[in-house]
């Protein structure tokens, strides 16, 4: 059975599981045995099962969404000091660039 789904459901699954992604990237479990940098992800659930249930496209966008919720959350251009980063974070500062005067 090939049923169509319509635009605004399918915009709001999207969101949802990028909202869902993106809250389980701050999630993440060491792997025992293993180097500590190599950690466990359960972020990219969401991304499959909006792969499988509304199509690759929507799996490419939750993706996306997420990388680019990451980003501007944790980017580190502040490599000196140990102070919250991230481009929200540089967005509220007068200085933006990530230079210290």
């Amino acid at each position: 059975m090939n049923k169509k789904i319509s635009r605004s459901k399918w915009l709001a699954t999207s969101a949802l599981l990028s909202a869902m992604a993106s809250v389980l990237m701050f999630w993440e479990l060491p792997v025992p045995l293993m180097p500590p940098f190599i950690k466990l992800d359960f972020s990219l659930l969401p991304c499959i099962i909006g792969s499988i249930a509304l199509g690759p496209t929507s799996g490419i966008v939750v993706t996306t969404i997420k990388e680019l919720i990451h980003l501007m959350i944790r980017s580190k251009f502040h490599r000196r000091r140990r102070k919250p980063s991230g481009l929200l974070h540089l967005s509220l500062r007068r200085n933006t660039i990530g230079i210290d005067l």
